[in-house]
């Protein structure tokens, strides 16, 4: 099968689902029975360079910038129209021309944006968090979402998600056939930092103390719950534990002027510090010289910095919602992330507590074993395949 990868835009900045991007073409990479098209626009380093070592991926470019610019309004008219015209839209697009061009056979987009085609479409869905806490979410955003997975779930032949809580969604809010939403779950191997050599990885120029840290990396959207995470540092100095804080990841939203004037009500200016976006080799060092790693976040569909945590064997204390705990497997490392007080206790025991220390890196070595033994790739594939035999038919 020839199978185009919808990629058109995937930067850094989007957190989660580039580290997934980046997992999923590592993890097709395995597969040499089909062809891989990666519709890119060429703006990310580190994709073109992982397209350009494997053998069985062909970078497309060409449109892939006008592709983005298929604007919300035709995807709000389809989604009216397919009221009238139940199935594929009824239209052609420059899309089925590059798909004809090529013998594309279907297309699977590694996020939650297909584009306007007729081709047999693949989407992977990673939250409908909007539905959870609208108020993080513009009611334009809102609007947006909605219309867009709208779209998706309904011009999606199957749907994979990585975790059963997501399936459980789109099926109550988008009414989609449990049959159609297939679960494949991470496997905690082909992440970002796998062809990262230690030995030639040298300390970020900006981290000049020699102090130890807590790690968190995370953009600093409302959901990440970086507040929460500032008032239980702030409990802690009441208790005469002062601990450093690195946040790494996008900086530059809305929600930071909140971060930063709740850091200067606390004091923190001296304990808290975001890095921003960080290279590849940096962030691999705040990891490996963390004293311990905290995901305090209210929602995620899944946490890779908790699985990243585990697979490099770095202390982790996490939330108790959504995947987290049937990730980190272990209740005793997991808090309330709406308690500043429970996520404190949690913080002061991974930071100082030896035997605590101890347990959590044998667990995390435990799960990541038992995560070695799934095999995505065969996953992926059967989704595909499954689809080939229905067109067939």
């Amino acid at each position: 099968m020839n199978i185009l990868i919808y990629i058109p835009r995937m930067p850094k900045a989007w957190g989660g689902i580039y580290q997934y991007t980046i997992w999923l073409l590592n993890t097709l990479s395995k597969d040499t029975q089909n062809t891989y098209y990666i519709y890119h626009n060429g703006d990310e380093q580190e994709i073109t360079e992982l397209v350009a070592r494997n053998p069985s991926f062909v970078l497309l470019s060409d449109g892939a910038h006008e592709e983005t610019l298929i604007s919300f309004g035709t995807k709000l008219l389809l989604n009216l129209l397919s009221f009238l015209f139940p199935g594929k839209p009824p239209v052609r697009t420059g899309m089925d021309a590059l798909a004809k061009k090529h013998g594309i056979d279907l297309l699977h987009s590694p996020y939650q944006n297909i584009p306007v085609t007729s081709l047999t479409c693949i989407s992977t869905m990673h939250d409908v968090q909007e539905k959870h806490f609208s108020s993080f979410f513009s009611i334009r955003n809102r609007l947006f979402r909605y219309v867009n997975f709208r779209y998706v779930v309904r011009h999606s032949a199957k749907i994979i998600v990585s975790f059963s809580h997501v399936k459980k969604d789109i099926i109550t809010y988008y009414k989609k056939d449990a049959d159609d939403i297939i679960v494949c779950p991470l496997d905690l191997q082909n992440l970002w930092f796998e062809n990262i050599r230690a030995g030639e990885v040298r300390r970020p120029a900006v981290h000049s103390s020699e102090e130890p840290y807590l790690l968190y990396p995370a953009a600093s959207w409302p959901h990440k719950n970086h507040l929460a995470l500032l008032e239980a540092l702030h409990l802690l100095n009441g208790q005469g534990k002062k601990i450093q804080l690195v946040c790494t990841g996008n900086n530059q939203t809305e929600h930071f002027a909140e971060i930063a004037e709740r850091i200067r009500e606390y004091g923190l200016g001296d304990q808290v510090h975001f890095r921003g976006i960080v290279s590849a080799e940096d962030l691999y060092w705040y990891y490996r010289h963390a004293r311990a790693v905290v995901i305090p976040t209210l929602y995620e569909a899944g946490s890779f910095p908790l699985m990243e945590s585990m697979y490099l064997g770095v202390p982790v204390v996490c939330s108790d919602v959504t995947s987290l705990p049937e990730t980190i497997g272990d209740s005793s490392f997991t808090f309330n992330p709406g308690s500043s007080i429970d996520i404190a206790e949690k913080i002061s025991r991974i930071f100082y507590e030896d035997d605590y220390r101890r347990a959590n890196i044998a667990n995390n070595a435990l799960r990541v074993e038992a995560f070695r033994k799934i095999d995505p790739a065969a996953n992926f594939v059967a989704v595909y395949r499954s689809l080939e035999k229905d067109r067939a038919h």
